[in-house]
This record gives C-alpha cells, sequence and structure tokens, in this order.
C-alpha cells in the first residue's frame, strides 16, 4: 500500500466515525498540524531573529542604493554573521505543500469517493469532494494563504511572494478537488493561530528574560 492509499484508509476511518468527509479531512490536517509544531516553533525563532536585523537590512538598502551586486553580498555577509536564513519566512507555506498533493490525489480517486457513504461525500454547500468549488473554497484558499504569509514574511523580497502565492492558490483552488481546497484552508487557519500562539509565547519568555 502506499501513501495514497495509507491517505485513504485514515480518511475513510475518520470519514465512517464521524459521519463525514469533511471533519476527516479537518481531523487529519490538524494532526499534521501538530506533528509539525515543534519545527514550527523553530521557524518562528528563526523569523524573530530576522525581524532583528531588518533595521541593519533597511541601512544596508539606502547605503548601497545603486549598487545592486555590493547590497546583495553585504546582507548575506550580515545573514551569515547572524546564522539566519532568509528563506524561513517561506518554508511554512512549503511544507504542507506534499500533504497537499497527497490529498489530490486521494480526493481525485472517484473509487474512493465513491465507497464512502453517501450521506459522508458532501457537506454544507459542497455537492461532491472530488469536484472543484467554483467560489468560496478558492476565496477562502487564497485569503488564508495571504494571511499565512504576512504572518512569515520577514525580508522585503518576500513581499511579491506574499502577492503571487494567495492569487496562485486561488486559482488553482478553482480546479481542484473540494476536499483538497478544504485541506489547505484548514492547513492555513491552524497554521495562523499557532503562529500567533508562537509569538504570545515568545515574546512573554523574552519579557521574563528581561
Amino acid at each position: 500500500m502506499g501513501i495514497t492509499g495509507v491517505m485513504q484508509s485514515i480518511l475513510r476511518f475518520f470519514a465512517e466515525g464521524t459521519g463525514n468527509l469533511a471533519w476527516a479531512i479537518i481531523i487529519v490536517t490538524t494532526l499534521i498540524r501538530a506533528a509539525l509544531h515543534p519545527l514550527q516553533v523553530k521557524q518562528v525563532r528563526l523569523m524573530e531573529q530576522m525581524k532583528e536585523i531588518t533595521p541593519k537590512v533597511q541601512e544596508l538598502e539606502k547605503k548601497y542604493k545603486g549598487q545592486p551586486e555590493e547590497y546583495q553580498r553585504r546582507v548575506a555577509e550580515l545573514y551569515r554573521d547572524n546564522n539566519v536564513n532568509p528563506a524561513v519566512g517561506c518554508l511554512s507555506m512549503l511544507i504542507p505543500l506534499p500533504f497537499f498533493v497527497i490529498f489530490y490525489r486521494v480526493l481525485q480517486d472517484t473509487a474512493f469517493i465513491g465507497g464512502l457513504p453517501e450521506a459522508a461525500k458532501g457537506f454544507l454547500w459542497i455537492k461532491d469532494f472530488a469536484l472543484p468549488d467554483p467560489w468560496a473554497l478558492p476565496i477562502l484558499s487564497a485569503v488564508t494563504t495571504w494571511l499565512s504569509s504576512r504572518q512569515t514574511a520577514t525580508d522585503p523580497s518576500q513581499k511579491s511572494m506574499a502577492i503571487i502565492m494567495p492569487i496562485f492558490m486561488g486559482w488553482i483552488a478553482m480546479r481542484m478537488p473540494a476536499g483538497a481546497a478544504l485541506y489547505w484552508v484548514t492547513n492555513n487557519l491552524i497554521s495562523v493561530v499557532q503562529q500567533w500562539l508562537i509569538q504570545r509565547q515568545l515574546a512573554a519568555a523574552k519579557k521574563g528574560v528581561s
């Protein structure tokens, strides 16, 4: 049994237990985010380090305006000296993507959907999780991706990604199975809450030390 088959078994178990595939997707997504929580804590700590050196980056930008190569070299040195990685802010968006692909493949399988109880195949306005939802979930995918990217942006160069990624996810959500879009929205919402809680905990710990 491949990884797609394993995910189908897990989703079927929770769908039969809760009576609906939507709740199964939400539960499994929550479990995935819980497993990734320690990694997200590490990412948030690194992001806070990035924020601390942002004023220095801005100073370099002013100092080497019109000298892009020298500016990039100096910024790279600054990151290296402070042991931070400017790509960290994108990781929280990239890590869920493999799971998204798995959900996509699982929910494209009409045999899997057809094997579920009739009551489990739809939820609220969604009639079939294997078919795309043309409006609500694509909009929610774009909005929640934007919220998540705003939290994780640590470098001015990531501003374009914070605009492009939400639009891209909203666009492909119009073409993907509704169940996969539901996973993406749930993942983003949980990630936003996790990020907020971790940042509060780190801020409180920092105040306690000072």
